[in-house]
């Protein structure tokens, strides 16, 4: 069974859909169940995990035998929320993985993720790549570059409609590849 952390995050709503329309069985997992209504309602099971809460993982992932996880910390407002999130919650939620006797760990990464990169959040998914890599499990970590509804709207473009400041990553001058 595919257990997919992150199911009620833009990425992880377009994994449910595409495993949805494939009919491939998967659990879904994430921070606030209310908000995967429209899984639920299509009967699939949702359990709701706290990546800050190491206990609560095991039960979540029993009888998991892959793991996609497409969680991160990105918008949460503060360095720590990378720091909690993007580190310590994958660092505990691969640990538990490997515990739990998962055959599979995939990881959505970032294009350019690097323990050099500026970013705290390239940065940290560069960490989580290595703990990954030295969790024992078979894994696979997928780089893709900018998410466009992610960047183009939600970074950039709702920021603009609500005459607030634009978050851009880096120093505004890199051609971006966006994919959606």
């Amino acid at each position: 069974m595919i257990m997919l952390i992150g199911v009620t995050s833009s990425l992880g709503k377009a994994i449910a859909e595409q495993l949805l329309v494939a009919g491939i069985p998967f659990r879904g997992a994430c921070r606030n169940r209310t908000k995967a209504k429209s899984l639920t309602d299509r009967d699939v099971d949702v359990v709701q995990i706290d990546l800050d809460n190491r206990s609560g993982l095991a039960d979540a992932l029993a009888g998991s035998t892959k793991v996609i996880s497409c969680v991160h910390g990105l918008l949460g407002g503060s360095r720590a929320s990378i720091e909690r999130i993007d580190i310590q919650g994958q660092r505990s939620l691969i640990d538990a993985a490997a515990e739990a006797g998962v055959a599979r760990f995939v990881f959505i990464s970032a294009l350019g993720a690097s323990a050099q990169h500026p970013s705290d959040f390239w940065r940290a998914k560069a960490c989580t790549e290595q703990h990954l890599k030295a969790s024992g499990l078979e894994y696979v970590i997928l780089r893709p570059s900018a998410f466009m509804d992610l960047y183009a709207h939600d970074l950039i473009g709702a920021a603009v409609l609500r005459r607030k400041p634009v978050i851009v990553l880096g120093s505004g001058k890199m051609a971006r590849n966006l994919i959606a």
